[in-house]
This record gives C-alpha cells, sequence and structure tokens, in this order.
C-alpha cells in the first residue's frame, strides 16, 4: 500500500490560486481544525491525510 501523503505536501502541491480555507477533520466527523491556511497549527501538517476534496477543501485524517 501506498504511503498516505501528509497535509504539509498536500499544501505544498496546491495550486496558486486555490482555496485558502479549509478543514481538517477524523474519519468520525470530528474537525482538528476549521479556518485559514496561515492559521494552521504546525502539528497538523505532519498527518497523514487518507482523503480530500480540493474544490471543499476538506482533508480527511485518522
Amino acid at each position: 500500500m501506498e504511503k498516505p501523503p501528509t497535509l504539509k505536501e498536500l499544501l505544498n502541491n496546491r495550486k496558486e490560486n486555490h482555496e485558502n480555507s479549509i478543514i481538517v477533520t477524523t474519519t468520525k466527523d470530528k474537525d482538528l481544525f476549521k479556518g485559514d491556511v496561515s492559521e494552521l497549527p504546525k502539528a497538523l501538517l505532519n498527518i497523514p491525510i487518507y482523503a480530500w476534496d480540493k474544490r471543499d477543501g476538506i482533508y480527511i485524517t485518522i
């Protein structure tokens, strides 16, 4: 199985004009972060992301 990308990797690969507001949530719908990318806690940048919706800016972790 492929290693899932980290949130930092996904954010580094996004397009320049991509939405700046994101939601980081668990598969059990518990929000870990909701807001502007610039305010994202550094602790969340290295978590593995298992699903994401680029259009809605939603990233799901475990």
